[in-house]
């Protein structure tokens, strides 16, 4: 397979989820500071000009495919591979609420929270102590998640710990007192980072 991404954390949750899969892949970094995202030889794969993308060479019916957007390469990856997917319909139903939360809920403020303290000229103290009032709500509940379970979706690792982590990193660098009480996202932290494949991932990316 090939991997078109970047230093973003959509970036290492691709890579992450290519690595649990056990998938050989080749991996395209693009500079979105200088607009390699825009250019028209990536639009050409992605129109929406956004990473990560892959590209399967042996994709349904045998035929190329391109898959766009994380949550989508998640599943797609999941199912190709059989491992980290859901195995019953209430589970499908337990990731796809979970997710979505994270797309809709976290990745939304750990984007707003860096926008507004790296990117713009001028700060906002109302919408950062918003965004970052959402991102340790949404760390509360994952952490009380965890109470009686390893990962996310229990007692193995599956696509959401894949989608998760990536963003669990962010938020505890947003976080002036990081995962500070929050043992049990703590650990987790440290359990899914020492993973062989997970580990791949983070060197490859940070490399």
């Amino acid at each position: 397979m090939e991997l078109f991404t970047a230093r973003t954390s959509n970036g290492l949750k691709a890579r992450i989820l290519l690595e649990e899969a056990g998938f050989p892949y080749r991996a395209h970094r693009l500079d979105l500071r200088k607009g390699d995202q825009r250019r028209e030889s990536f639009l050409h794969i992605n129109p929406f000009g956004k990473i990560p993308v892959i590209v399967d060479p042996e994709g349904p019916g045998g035929q190329p495919k391109v898959v766009v957007e994380t949550l989508a390469i998640a599943f797609y990856l999941s199912e190709k591979s059989g491992l980290m997917g859901p195995r019953t319909a209430l589970e499908s139903l337990d990731f796809l609420e979970w997710s979505s939360a994270m797309a809709s809920g976290l990745a939304p403020s750990l984007r707003a929270h860096y926008r507004f303290t790296e990117v713009t000229p001028t700060r906002d103290e109302a919408v950062l102590a918003y965004h970052l009032d959402e991102i340790r709500r949404f760390l509360d509940v994952a952490d009380q998640r965890l109470r009686h379970r390893d990962f996310l979706a229990g007692d193995r690792f599956t696509l959401l710990d894949a989608l998760f982590f990536p963003s669990l990193v962010m938020a505890e660098s947003r976080l002036a007192g990081g995962l500070s009480g929050l043992d049990r996202l703590a650990r987790y932290r440290v359990a899914i980072a020492t993973r062989p494949a997970v580990a791949r991932a983070i060197e490859a990316h940070e490399g």
